[in-house]
């Protein structure tokens, strides 16, 4: 029971810590920038129906195509005054007159709102399809739960990753190595507690802190996923860069280095999120960062049934390279007096 006791008083000491400094602003914000990002411009992008102005002698085309309810014709006899109400932000687009009837919808809009002009572009494009397209032509409806999977939510895994990265990753090592500048570690160390005890309260303590932010990302945003899968990629995603945070700053000489280091480690691990659409030869390599793997269970979250092999799979390896990371930073440690 000495051991629990230790530990308990370690993960105590890292709560206070925590709250009495201003890290506990990061765990907060982050989650309330995501849900205004999904509850406001997301779902605005779904809902909102775009208004497009034409001529009174728009091609009957037009009239079919803007039957669409995500979609509002509004007739003007002037397209200069369209152009202003444009330019005012009345009018989400303005269809330009063609002599030919058979060609492309040439549509205006403001290069100020360059991505609700996008919207308005897919909504029409979809609009397009729906009208003309054959009447025994099946329609891919995507159904998860009896529900219908709002398109914000592809994009959560990554939102969910930049969390896990921000407070497990780029905090946590600034932490450590801002401990060992202090001599707060040394303090630690000739006290009962030990170095097992110091790294086991750490990872507990990071993991906590970042599983609890996703999951109150998730609570806030009403995600459509799975919860259980989710939640086990977080908190094993937690553990794997608690694990190198640790690494980073009890190695690191001091602690700008301690966050230069973090920085870097942050940004390779975000690479398969930027280059997740790319084909390329060496691409199966990305498979070893932890970020990919958690990325993974992360999107299979988002499926009915998201538990098969793979996934399975997955988490065996991230806790592998988890146990790697800290018997490397013992070894390394074992035998250094002065970290």
């Amino acid at each position: 029971m000495g051991g629990y006791r230790k530990l308990l008083t370690l993960i105590e000491k890292d709560f206070f810590e925590f709250f009495s400094s201003k890290s506990w602003i990061v765990i907060l914000v982050l989650p309330l920038f995501i849900t205004f990002l999904y509850s406001v411009i997301y779902r605005q992008a779904e809902t909102k129906i775009f208004t497009v102005a034409c001529s009174s002698n728009v091609n009957p085309v037009i009239h079919e195509i803007f039957k669409a309810p995500q979609l509002k014709l509004k007739i003007y006899q002037d397209l200069n005054q369209a152009k202003i109400d444009l330019a005012a932000a009345k009018i989400d687009g303005v269809i330009l007159e063609s002599s030919n009837n058979s060609g492309p919808i040439k549509l205006l809009v403001d290069k100020a709102h360059a991505a609700e002009a996008a919207f308005v572009a897919n909504a029409i494009n979809l609009s397009i399809i729906q009208a003309f397209s054959r009447k025994n032509m099946p329609i891919i409806k995507l159904i998860y739960l009896n529900r219908t999977v709002p398109t914000r939510w592809i994009s959560l895994p990554i939102w969910l990753i930049q969390i896990i990265l921000t407070v497990c990753l780029l905090q946590a090592a600034a932490a450590v190595s801002d401990e060992k500048e202090r001599q707060t570690i040394h303090s630690l160390l000739v006290s009962p507690m030990t170095f097992h005890d110091y790294i086991a309260s750490k990872m507990i303590w990071n993991a906590l802190i970042g599983t609890g932010s996703v999951l109150l990302t998730l609570i806030l945003t009403g995600a459509v996923v799975n919860y259980g899968a989710i939640l086990t990629y977080s908190f094993l995603g937690c553990l794997v860069y608690a694990a190198v945070s640790i690494l980073i700053g009890l190695l690191s000489p001091s602690a700008l280095f301690a966050r230069t280091i973090a920085t870097l480690t942050y940004i390779v691990s975000a690479l398969p999120m930027m280059v997740k659409d790319l084909s390329f030869h060496w691409k199966g390599i990305l498979n070893l960062l932890p970020s990919n793997l958690i990325m993974y269970g992360l999107e299979r979250a988002l499926l009915p049934n998201p538990f098969n092999g793979i996934f399975l799979l997955n988490i065996a390896v991230i806790l592998t390279e988890t146990l790697f990371l800290i018997a490397i930073t013992y070894m390394a440690l074992k035998h250094k007096a002065d970290f």
